[in-house]
């Protein structure tokens, strides 16, 4: 796969996302939902920056990809609080000083994650122009 194609990277972010719902939907292992959902966000992101020619950071911060990513998307504008996706990234995938994750919380994530995903979908399958 290439990993210069944004479809690549929508492909992943997809996957990850269908993981995260049957997880939520069929156990109670919402840490693991969680983190993919998360991913999905990153990867999702990391599509635009690929679809516009730049290097993304290595980070898992979703505010910092979004605020470093130099275009001028709407669901930027859309979404200017990523904040609620970042434990997930490394936090709550390991043992700690959090609270257990449960099924509202995991599937609210799931559901705004979803609306990123499409909407940096229909931005990007569109005919970009600085």
């Amino acid at each position: 796969m290439n990993p210069n194609d944004y479809r690549v990277w929508l492909q992943f972010a997809e996957e990850d996302l269908d993981s995260a719902q049957l997880i939520t939907e069929k156990s109670n292992h919402y840490r693991q939902a969680c983190f993919l959902i998360q991913q999905s966000v990153e990867k999702s992101i990391k599509a635009c920056y690929v679809k516009t020619n730049q290097q993304f950071l290595k980070t898992h911060d979703l505010n910092a990809l979004r605020d470093q990513l130099n275009y001028n998307f709407l669901w930027k504008k859309v979404y200017p609080n990523l904040s609620q996706f970042i434990v997930y990234a490394v936090e709550a995938r390991y043992p700690g000083d959090w609270e257990e994750i449960d099924f509202e919380e995991a599937n609210s994530l799931l559901l705004v994650a979803k609306k990123i995903l499409e909407s940096i979908k229909k931005e990007l399958s569109a005919d970009l122009t600085p």
